[in-house]
């Protein structure tokens, strides 16, 4: 469409790597965002969209690589996910949703803390309740292909070892 593209990185190594960097970037973008709000220093704000589009490269990268998981009949190269790739997006799927879900806990247990005390940010303003709230569909969003990105062997290794450690026996 655009004519840009994003290169699927190669081995477990890198596709970790762009796992690690997107979810670093996710967070500086959130604390430069509300350290900005609590400082009242708008420059910071500025200094979150360097780290933004780093991590909507990684998004689209996290994308690409793990679009075969996706849930379809059919992709665009006549490639249907079979049950194996159904079963990995549903295990990283379960296993992203109970993190969010662990979260979300610990988010309600900090602003139960943090709402006695005046030194501590909560979220007050419908912006603030804006900002977690588009963190949180981030993270859902992303979090089962950053954990298929991460598990998955390459696939020379898949090949030559297609029975993997604790799986099938």
């Amino acid at each position: 469409m655009t004519g840009f593209s994003v290169p699927v990185p190669q081995g477990r190594g890198p596709r970790r790597a762009v796992v690690l960097v997107t979810y670093a970037a996710l967070l500086v973008v959130y604390v430069l965002v509300v350290a900005a709000k609590v400082q009242g220093l708008p420059w910071l704000r500025a200094a979150a969209a360097p780290a933004g589009l780093l991590a909507c490269a990684g998004y689209s990268v996290l994308y690409r690589f793990t679009r075969r998981y996706a849930i379809r009949t059919c992709d665009t190269d006549g490639f249907a996910p079979d049950e194996r790739d159904a079963g990995v997006r549903d295990r990283a799927m379960s296993r992203a949703y109970l993190v969010v879900g662990a979260g979300l806990i610990a988010f309600i247990g900090w602003m139960s803390i943090a709402a006695e005390d005046p030194r501590y940010w909560t979220p007050r303003t419908s912006s603030d309740w804006i900002g977690v709230l588009v963190a949180v569909q981030l993270v859902m969003s992303s979090l089962p292909q950053a954990m298929i990105t991460w598990e998955e062997p390459d696939v020379e290794d898949f090949q030559e070892n297609p029975v993997r450690p604790g799986v099938g026996r």
